[in-house]
């Protein structure tokens, strides 16, 4: 019984929906047709400059489409470009994958490899000096 009730139920809500997909469907009806009634009449007259408006239309559409490939390229290029920045962000930022997650181990390990730098660029200019002094001509006095 309570079978036949929700059947019931959803037969009335289609009955429903059908009512009002015709009484749409009779609307758009009448009105395609009294624009045909308009188009068929006497009284419908394209616009004078409709022709122009079509070759300028056509004219648009062939210079727009002869930049499509350029618009492509370009876009490309701009993709390659942000490739390169992001490869070059990558490289900046495994610079630092080495480093500690703790700020104040990272600070103590910055400032311990810029020592070594500092020790490494003191030798190399001390054996540039000890280079320089042995390859000068000395003068006698």
């Amino acid at each position: 019984m309570i079978a036949l009730h929700a059947e019931t139920s959803e037969l009335e809500q289609m009955r429903g929906r059908v009512h009002v997909l015709e009484a749409y469907i009779e609307q758009e009806s009448a009105s395609a047709n009294d624009l045909l009634q308009i188009l068929r009449s006497d009284d419908y007259k394209p616009a004078n400059d409709l022709a122009r408006q079509n070759l300028d239309m056509q004219r648009k559409i062939k210079a727009m489409a002869a930049r499509i490939p350029e618009h492509k390229d370009r876009d490309e290029a701009d993709y390659l470009n942000l490739l390169a920045q992001k490869k070059g962000l990558d490289a900046e930022v495994d610079q630092f994958s080495g480093l500690p997650d703790d700020l104040k181990t990272a600070r103590a390990e910055l400032e311990h490899l810029r020592a070594e730098v500092r020790a490494i660029t003191q030798h190399r200019d001390a054996i540039f000096e000890g280079l320089v002094e042995r390859e000068s001509p000395r003068k006698g006095r």
